[in-house]
């Protein structure tokens, strides 16, 4: 039987995650690819992509975020998205473009 007192629990916060794939123009995956993770202006996180070309950035609170992506040699990527309290999987294209310095 379940306990359903009203007003006595404490409030949780919902949280997701967002799993963001990064791949060439070819449909290749990038490994050590550069991601960033912002909102409302700060870094959340940044991080580099595994062998497969992935990462996951877990325990999110829902909101909007900027995903920022780049590799040398590649095109710098940036998406607005906006999370909710469901998994968000967001695939990055990479196109070959100026060198980063």
């Amino acid at each position: 039987m379940q306990d359903k007192s009203l007003g006595q629990e404490e409030k949780q916060i919902q949280t997701g995650y967002i799993k963001v794939t990064v791949k060439d123009q070819e449909g290749t995956p990038l490994p050590k690819t550069v991601i960033k993770l912002s909102r409302d202006g700060q870094e959340v996180k940044k991080i580099t992509t595994d062998q497969t070309g992935e990462y996951k950035f877990e325990g999110l609170e829902p909101g909007r975020y900027i995903i920022k992506v780049w590799k040398q040699e590649y095109d710098v990527q940036e998406k607005t998205v906006e999370l909710t309290n469901k998994p968000l999987r967001i695939n990055i294209l990479l196109k070959k473009g100026a060198k980063i310095k």
